[in-house]
């Protein structure tokens, strides 16, 4: 019979206060001579060139007799490795975490945070290939959570690549509470301190889904998880397909801040439909190697930015005036910037990887961005449609 090549992976932290995850790569029933393994440069869902494998550190090869084999690095992002017709290799290299967002990753003391395309290289190629990722959690961390499938002991498997670093991580203490809404099991893992209240949380996050559910007609996924990360310095959040990180500041739970943190979480939930399954083209399978073009990023985020804050109106989190308020003080903000008058929402979008992510001082006057400006055409074109049709229909 023959065999398919195969990629599993294992993830040590092994000194978590030197911010260095160590991966090893086992790649067998090789076929080739040479094989080149890659570090995407960017990470989904957040339009930048990030350059991970500025973080890479100590590539090395091994062969099943454990005898080193030749690396030869090709490209900023690139590793060639002459397997000399070993059959399997195992690859094995550090990964510094030390940026605390929702697009990195991250390593300390307290926990473990994985945002996966900033961690696992990929072998060229042969992205479509399931495989196995064990992880081996250092002994103060007693809780793994991410939205990979466990296999048992700490072994998860993934249908791709693509499927493997859409699911982050999270490796710790962290607090981990449930709820049901829309007949999907929802979990959510608190890492760190912060005044917020499970039971509230409970019930208002699934108001939010169940809103957005009755939205888009049924609700693709069976579980989903949240990962929040209670902080000082907060990064937003980032979209998954069956889950989400949020990261928020730690005190943000009351009165002041909780729309805030709800108005977040109904942003990154809708994005389950809108972006990670209807989507552009470019936007999955993913080329991690350099940008993704795309002229409708004010569908995928400003769509979404319009039914998030929709969506709290219909759960009762806002009344009609408080609602209101809010669509014209993005109406304001579009309409008295001057980049307005100089930026199509298209050209916004596709010039993300060098504009929206890299704001200067004279930013102002000429981009919009393609977030707000998009809230607003989606609310035009709802507007449009309820009126042309009598009410009968809508965006």
């Amino acid at each position: 019979t023959s065999h398919a090549v195969s990629v599993d992976y294992s993830l040590g932290m092994s000194h978590p206060n030197s911010h260095y995850f160590e991966i090893e790569m086992d790649i067998s029933d090789l076929k080739s001579d040479n094989i080149v393994v890659k570090m995407p440069v960017w990470a989904p869902g957040s339009y930048l060139v990030r350059e991970f494998s500025k973080s890479v550190n100590g590539v090395i090869a091994i062969d099943q007799d454990g005898k080193n084999l030749d690396v030869k690095k090709i490209s900023k992002n690139a590793w060639q490795i002459q397997t000399k017709g070993k059959k399997s290799v195992k690859i094995k290299y550090e990964v510094y975490a030390f940026e605390m967002s929702v697009r990195t990753s991250f390593l300390d003391d307290a926990h473990g945070y994985i945002n996966g395309t900033s961690v696992f290289m990929y072998l060229e190629g042969k992205k479509d290939l399931a495989g196995k990722l064990s992880i081996k959690p250092h002994e103060s961390f007693k809780k793994i959570s991410t939205a990979l499938k466990s296999t048992g002991g700490n072994v998860y498997s993934f249908d791709d690549y693509d499927h493997l670093v859409d699911c982050p991580i999270e490796i710790g203490n962290q607090k981990e509470f449930h709820f049901m809404a829309a007949g999907v099991d929802h979990t959510v893992a608190m890492y760190g301190e912060g005044n917020y209240d499970i039971p509230t949380l409970q019930k208002d996050m699934a108001k939010i889904v169940e809103a957005e559910t009755v939205i888009m007609g049924e609700n693709p996924n069976k579980e989903y998880l949240f990962i929040i990360h209670n902080i000082t310095h907060a990064s937003g959040g980032l979209e998954h397909k069956n889950s989400t990180t949020l990261q928020v500041n730690r005190w943000t739970y009351d009165e002041k801040g909780y729309l805030g943190f709800i108005s977040l979480v109904a942003h990154e939930y809708f994005h389950l439909w809108n972006v990670k399954r209807m989507r552009p083209k470019t936007l999955g399978p993913f080329d991690y190697d350099c940008e993704n073009y795309t002229d409708l990023l004010w569908v995928m985020e400003g769509f979404t930015s319009y039914y998030d804050e929709l969506a709290l109106r219909r759960a009762g989190f806002y009344d009609e005036d408080e609602y209101m308020a809010k669509l014209f003080g993005t109406i304001n903000y579009v309409e008295n910037q001057p980049g307005n008058r100089v930026q199509p929402v298209a050209h916004a979008s596709f010039d993300a990887w060098i504009k929206a992510y890299r704001p200067t001082e004279n930013s102002v006057n000429t981009t919009i961005s393609y977030y707000s400006k998009g809230q607003i055409l989606a609310a035009m074109l709802d507007l449009y449609i309820i009126n042309k049709f009598q009410a009968e229909k809508s965006l």
